[in-house]
């Protein structure tokens, strides 16, 4: 497979810390409430259309932000629920509800003055009284952040447009954190969070964002409503972050879990945005000129190994021998056959950012099976069945699991392959003993620190006590050269106890009716911006 490396560098940049907080976007023009300007109307460019109808490629088994690390969950909530910090196009993290913060010297203390005048839809005024409720929620549900902060500190209201957080421990990423997108810190009211259970989650669904829950009506549809209040930061929209523009009076987001019928769909105009095409159709629907196909970047991609007590993980040297026999371009080729759609390499971290580094990558990608070999005899292998899921929701996660699994018998070991929905899929990777080994993609973050594949609680289990000291190297840091430093250390210790196998970055597949303008995507759809043509 070609490995693109060098496009990678354009699409996720850097990750920086401290922001530039200076409105950009304006041009002289004044707003008109859709979040176009009155110039735009005049010259007959986006105009106000009745409904969008999109088509997503799995059910959200929640709405709730905090309760699901799914993409789907994001791609459905993220409409309805702003934070303070939205990614840009650059993946680094940008001012949304936010409208300006401090950070100390050794980044201990943060205070966050919040923009004034923004309506939830219920039409109260979002105060830090919300504001603190909603991150506190988040610094209890989010497995990732409890890295992050590790001793109970919490969010406190100094008056009613300013938060704080004192900690012990200094938070280098913390700002970079907060706009990752899974189980990210939306905002929403007091009263909401205060009514959420601890296993149903929230029962309403406000927030500050461009469109108002409607309806949901589970394995069919998401209705969202325009909505006529928004008020975004007064700055051009720049990936997620900024003003959002909508166009569409209703959206429905349309459930569609079979990939043929989204094609159809497309193709007859039943659709008018659907996600998550097959790689398999990208020939055939470039040459329909009724339909046009966009490539978003979908994030990182790799072999989960869980670690967690009562599985077959535990076994370092077995773990060993499993990453040592991967052949990672073969698997990715199987995952992605369009050309293009996947960049193959080792590090856990993309090319092009700051955070890039080789160290402990010997292994990877490495096809050394007379080392697999090695290792697999001295594990102590007993012909146990190796517990691999997957489902078939992703096509790529089940094709690339297919070559998988026939790497891992050419090894040797014997597999035990469940093929389940996505929501048990979901159930699995945040439940301890029920698997081995995974595939699977995650949204691109903006730190290492927010990378699902290091969680302590879910997805791989990854607790050593040695990591977690290195780990605190990151978020202790003062400058980016010491981050990056720390970070080199975590991955190198990483790799050395053959935690995960990274395989690479990859993109969606999208594609839109040949009338709808203004579209982009930065990670799935995104409807900001987008119209129909009149």
């Amino acid at each position: 497979m070609k490995k693109n490396f060098k496009k990678i560098a354009a699409m996720i940049m850097t990750a920086t810390m401290m922001l530039s907080l200076t409105a950009c976007g304006g041009g002289g023009t004044t707003s008109n409430g859709n979040g176009g300007s009155d110039s735009q109307q005049a010259a007959g460019e986006p105009v106000m259309s009745d409904v969008l109808k999109v088509a997503l490629n799995a059910d959200p088994p929640t709405l709730d932000p905090l309760m699901s690390t799914g993409a789907i969950v994001r791609d459905c909530n993220k409409y309805i629920f702003e934070g303070l910090f939205e990614m840009n196009e650059n993946y680094e993290p940008s001012p949304q509800l936010c409208e300006s913060y401090e950070a100390n010297d050794d980044y201990t203390e943060f205070t966050f003055k919040l923009r004034q005048g923004v309506l939830f839809h219920n039409g109260d005024e979002m105060k830090a009284d919300d504001v603190v409720a909603s991150l506190n929620r988040w610094l209890s549900k989010n497995s990732a952040v409890k890295s992050l902060i590790t001793n109970g500190e919490q969010f406190e209201k100094v008056d009613d447009y300013t938060v704080k957080i004192s900690l012990t421990n200094p938070c280098y990423t913390l700002t970079a954190a907060m706009c990752a997108p899974a189980q990210f810190p939306a905002i929403m009211p007091k009263s909401v969070v205060d009514a959420a259970t601890e296993d149903g989650g929230i029962s309403e669904y406000i927030g500050t964002g461009p469109m108002k829950f409607g309806e949901w009506v589970q394995n069919q549809y998401l209705l969202l409503e325009k909505n006529d209040d928004y008020k975004g930061p007064g700055y051009e929209l720049d990936g997620e972050a900024g003003d959002k523009p909508i166009y569409f009076k209703e959206v429905y987001l349309y459930f569609v879990t079979d990939a043929t019928i989204r094609t159809a769909g497309i193709q007859t105009g039943e659709y008018d945005i659907v996600s998550n095409l097959n790689y398999d159709d990208v020939e055939m629907l470039s040459s329909d000129p009724n339909v046009k196909l966009d490539k978003s970047l979908m994030g990182y991609t790799g072999i989960i190994m869980n670690k967690a007590e009562g599985t077959l993980g535990t076994n370092e040297k077995l773990r060993g021998a499993i990453t040592y026999a991967l052949d990672c371009d073969e698997i990715m080729a199987a995952a992605y056959p369009a050309e293009g759609y996947a960049d193959v390499y080792s590090s856990m971290m993309p090319e092009g950012s700051k955070w890039y580094t080789e160290k402990g990558t010997e292994a990877i990608n490495s096809k050394d099976m007379d080392k697999a070999k090695e290792l697999l005899k001295e594990s102590g292998y007993d012909g146990t069945p190796i517990k691999v899921v997957t489902n078939q929701v992703y096509p790529q996660h089940y094709n690339g699991t297919l070559v998988l699994v026939q790497q891992l018998e050419d090894l040797g070991l014997e597999v035990d392959l469940e093929v389940v929905d996505w929501t048990t899929m979901l159930e699995y990777k945040k439940t301890k003993g029920t698997y081995d080994l995974y595939y699977m993609d995650y949204p691109a973050v903006t730190t290492p620190t927010s990378l699902r594949t290091i969680s302590q609680t879910d997805e791989g289990w990854t607790t050593w006590p040695e990591f977690l000291d290195l780990l605190n190297g990151v978020t202790s840091a003062k400058s980016d050269d010491e981050a990056v430093a720390a970070w080199e250390n975590c991955q190198e210790y990483l790799f050395g106890r053959y935690s995960y196998v990274p395989l690479g970055y990859s993109y969606y597949c999208n594609a839109t009716t040949a009338d709808i303008e203004g579209y982009h995507s930065i990670s799935c759809q995104c409807i900001y911006g987008a119209y129909k043509a009149q």
